[in-house]
């Protein structure tokens, strides 16, 4: 909606402007008052001999008016500059956090090399973790985002360990999570742990 004309002095005008926020309603303000402004012109021009000082005057408001729409403008373009920098700053975070994530699997792979699993199962066909093999499914799901996040068929392809099944990374995951949400839980009485350390994690 255009606004309604009411004649103005040209510092009011400015005034005015300063209390308009948004750059777009600032333009349509600038543009509706310098067509006011140049149609009043050509009016006056008419008797431009008779009232030379009211030629004067518009011509200098004219002259204003089109050099605060030309400082709207700018500042409009710069802003939308900041604004596509700002998103190509982000796109870039982004696809600098994707290959990061995609080295530090390749370095995964590069520096595990499995083994095949030389005591495969226990009592209950239960698989025996050693600690090389759940250091290197703990690093595994941390890369596909946690515990609450990772999937047994991600984590079993991550670590392309031979001899080991879906069925076991998803045991192993389940007592695993377990783990981590009592450890994330404040214990009022904690369990002491024992001297002896066992090349083997009982999950």
């Amino acid at each position: 909606m255009k606004p309604s004309y009411v004649p103005k002095s040209i510092s009011s005008l400015l005034q005015d402007l300063e209390n308009i926020d948004d750059i777009d309603d600032k333009l349509e303000f600038l543009d509706f008052h310098l067509h006011q402004h140049e149609l009043e012109m050509k009016w006056v021009e008419v008797a431009k001999d008779l009232f030379p000082q009211c030629m004067l005057l518009l011509m200098d408001a004219v002259e204003t008016l089109r050099e605060e729409i030309a400082k709207v403008k700018a500042t409009k373009s710069s802003a939308s500059g900041e604004q596509e920098i700002g998103r190509l700053e982000k796109k870039q975070r982004m696809n600098s956090n994707t290959t990061e994530s995609a080295k530090g699997t390749k370095r995964l792979r590069a520096d595990y090399r499995p083994k095949p699993l030389t005591d495969p199962t226990g009592k209950n066909n239960r698989r025996c973790w050693t600690s090389e093999l759940h250091n290197h499914f703990v690093r595994s799901v941390e890369i596909l985002g946690g515990p609450e996040v990772a999937t047994p068929s991600e984590i079993k392809i991550l670590m392309e360990a031979e001899g080991l099944s879906t069925d076991q990374v998803k045991s192993h995951l389940q007592r695993y999570r377990l783990q981590s949400r009592r450890a994330s839980q404040p214990s009022e009485n904690p369990v002491k742990s024992p001297q002896g350390h066992s090349n083997r994690v009982d999950l």
